[in-house]
């Protein structure tokens, strides 16, 4: 069943990695991701969420804002920590 279950998800990633995105002036462009895990008898869970959305000034030119969540707890009393981090302006290249 497992078996079954990675050859599933591996097909549906492999469009995402052929695929070619060609952005021009005036697009937009949304990222939105999210990671977590706890331990073994879920007595600490970490888990954080990030987006990202950005207007493409030229082909070569984003202009984005960026924003990160996380929240960790170890498990015990006093263990929490919760932190968040925002990026307001940025340019890259949009090539990766």
């Amino acid at each position: 069943m497992l078996r079954k279950l990675m050859v599933v998800a591996a097909l549906a990633l492999l469009p995402a990695a052929v695929a070619q995105a060609q952005f021009q002036a005036g697009d937009w462009e949304l990222t939105l991701s999210g990671n977590g895990s706890n331990g073994p008898d879920f007595n600490g869970t970490t888990f954080g969420v990030n987006a990202n959305i950005g207007y493409f000034l030229s082909k070569e030119l984003e202009l984005s804002l960026r924003q990160s969540v996380d929240y960790n707890d170890i498990g015990v009393e006093g263990g929490n920590l919760a932190f968040g981090t925002t990026i307001g302006v940025s340019t890259g290249t949009g090539l990766t």
